[in-house]
């Protein structure tokens, strides 16, 4: 049969579908067609000798509101070239330009959703902080933007940060974002860094769908309590709420991490967090390198692979059509190889270091079919 694309010789990995074996990979028409056969041709074809084959890598947690907000980065630009085809946008703007900023992203290759943030203007400005104010909220404005069409807005961004919130609105904001996420049936993703209040309150408060952002945050409150991770922290994730890691800038401790790890929380989502102020700096390349770091923490490459792939298409609520190479899927791929890293020293926020052991290096890369990067030496 005559495809539009083949990529023979690579190791086809999908551990979110159970598939890992050499052989090909057809596409035709922007969508995966399945194992292509010896006798198979394409227009195109591409040796992936000594790589791995995945689905595209999924951001789950992004800042790609370019020249919107200070913290914004250029969606296409910063996720295609890290093997990520689709991303989630982490609340950087509210109902006040959330509709400009969708517009700019249907111009984009790359596959994206936005979280709300509760705050009116979202993530403005690096300038000063922007405080919540629960009771001010535009409930008509929400109502505009959780009413169909709405499947570009995944859901409500809340920081729980001690800056944004007056002492009497940090629990207020909390049960209000909840409520409203309840009202709307959409996930609430919460930022835990510099809560108010003890995390594992938070983790109590969140429903099955909900995200628990920056799990291994360190600083005054974290997941541990008395050197273990909070028993409501274990019951949440058991109740289905998503634990992401997303490490930023600030927002990692490896001894969190470690600590966690070893109690059995490991995360279900992984995203990067990458703004304008980390985006190519030391802590965040981008997200293959933050997928490679909890390789270093002990993760296996099929745990982060599928953080990224199948569990971030869940979240997304894109289950089977994107972060998959079931037959039938878009075709978001990322061709990447792993190599040596032992050169490298990860640092967290409070500086303790970790050594790199091994990169995913993205080496060819396409979204719905198109090839929208290739490494200068990858023939």
């Amino acid at each position: 049969m005559k495809y539009d694309l083949i990529i023979e010789n690579g190791r086809v990995f999908d551990p979110g579908a159970g598939l890992d074996r050499p052989g090909a990979l057809a596409v035709q028409n922007g969508r995966i067609a399945g194992a292509a056969q010896a006798e198979d041709t394409a227009d195109t074809i591409v040796d992936a000798k000594g790589c791995y084959v995945s689905p595209g890598f999924i951001d789950t947690h992004v800042h790609v509101a370019w020249e919107m907000v200070d913290s914004g980065i250029p969606l296409d630009l910063c996720c295609l070239p890290n093997g990520v085809t689709g991303a989630v946008d982490g609340g950087s703007l509210g109902v006040t330009g959330y509709k400009s900023f969708l517009r700019s992203l249907r111009t984009q290759q790359a596959l994206a959703r936005i979280l709300l943030n509760v705050s009116p203007v979202g993530l403005a400005t690096h300038q000063f902080i922007i405080p919540y104010r629960p009771d001010t909220w535009d409930m008509k404005k929400f109502e505009e933007a959780f009413t169909a069409p709405r499947d570009e807005v995944l859901g409500l961004k809340l920081l729980m940060d001690r800056r944004r919130l007056l002492p009497e609105d940090g629990v207020k904001a909390l049960d209000r974002t909840m409520e409203l996420a309840e009202r709307y049936q959409v996930p609430a993703v919460v930022h835990v860094m510099g809560s108010p209040v003890p995390q594992a309150e938070i983790a109590s408060a969140l429903r099955p769908g909900d995200v628990f952002l920056h799990v291994y945050t360190g600083g005054e409150h974290t997941i541990l309590e008395n050197g273990h991770v909070s028993a409501a922290v274990h019951e949440a994730r058991e109740r289905g709420v998503w634990m992401d890691s997303a490490p930023g800038l600030g927002n990692f401790s490896f001894q969190v991490a470690r600590h966690a790890l070893e109690e059995g929380l490991r995360p279900d989502l992984i995203g990067s967090d990458m703004t304008i102020r980390s985006w190519n700096r030391e802590r965040v390349h981008g997200l293959t390198h933050v997928l490679s770091m909890h390789l270093a923490l002990g993760l296996t490459l099929q745990e982060v692979v599928t953080a990224a792939t199948r569990n971030a298409a869940s979240f997304m609520g894109l289950a089977g059509t994107v972060g998959t190479l079931a037959a039938g899927a878009r075709a978001d791929i990322c061709i990447f190889e792993l190599k040596d890293f032992s050169r490298f020293t990860y640092r967290d926020t409070v500086g303790d270091t970790l050594p790199a052991t091994e990169l995913i290096v993205p080496q060819m890369v396409f979204s719905a079919g198109l090839p929208v990067y290739r490494a200068a030496d990858f023939y």
